[in-house]
């Protein structure tokens, strides 16, 4: 566009110098100075005008290109958005919002150890069996997550969890809340969990204190 402009305003430019030079040559006595100064400034208007409509052109097609270029992005980041909620629900659609609940809260830590100690209270009343019994099976040593945060987006719950506070546990029991949080074994229950925060330390006789934070992705429940 801007060079077939630029093509017809040289042109009629040329012709415009072309009629004045023959004008000249015939009449030569009748250009004074300020006619052949008038003709000048009408020689020169023309190529000024070409090139002052030349940059209009020039700007308005690289804000065409930056407009072009900004819509490119949105509608890629569109498409990206829309593949992700797409993986998203073929892979959580059947997901339950109570899945920590059901299925990790369930699990009792150390129960190796309760039921070696409840084979010896049965035999002795010896005070530090019942004592350590009854914090292993009592509310102080029980797995229970407590709502941090809570956000919702178009088609998904977003959660924070934590444990109300650290449990004592054995390797075998860290192993498996892993594996049911990361889905190790498939299950069409789990939502999107993942660990925010796991900490370890150790009580001796391979039981740990544990600590965990987990970010929880639900579908929308359907009305």
């Amino acid at each position: 566009m801007v060079t077939k402009w630029f093509l017809f305003l040289n042109k009629s430019v040329e012709i415009v110098k072309e009629r004045v030079t023959k004008l000249f040559e015939k009449t030569p006595f009748l250009l004074g100075p300020k006619m052949l100064g008038g003709v000048v400034a009408a020689s020169l208007f023309a190529p000024i005008l070409v090139i002052l409509y030349s940059v209009f052109l020039f700007n308005q097609e690289s804000a065409l290109n930056e407009k072009m270029l900004v819509l490119e992005k949105k509608v890629k980041s569109l498409a990206l958005s829309k593949s992700q909620q797409e993986g998203f629900i073929r892979e959580f659609g059947s997901s339950s919002v109570t899945f920590l609940q059901n299925n990790i809260e369930v699990i009792q830590p150390l129960n190796e150890e309760i039921e070696f100690l409840s084979r010896l209270e049965k035999q002795s009343d010896y005070e530090p069996i019942q004592k350590r019994l009854k914090l292993l099976t009592g509310e102080e040593n029980r797995i229970h997550f407590i709502s941090e945060t809570t956000r919702e987006s178009n088609y998904y719950i977003e959660t924070e969890w934590k444990l109300e506070h650290p449990i004592e546990a054995s390797a075998g029991d860290v192993n498996q809340l892993i594996s049911l949080i990361e889905g190790a074994k498939p299950n069409s229950q789990r939502p999107q969990l993942i660990i925010k925060k796991l900490s370890l330390k150790s009580k001796g006789n391979e039981v740990y204190y544990l600590d965990l934070e987990i970010l929880q992705r639900s579908l929308h429940e359907k009305n």
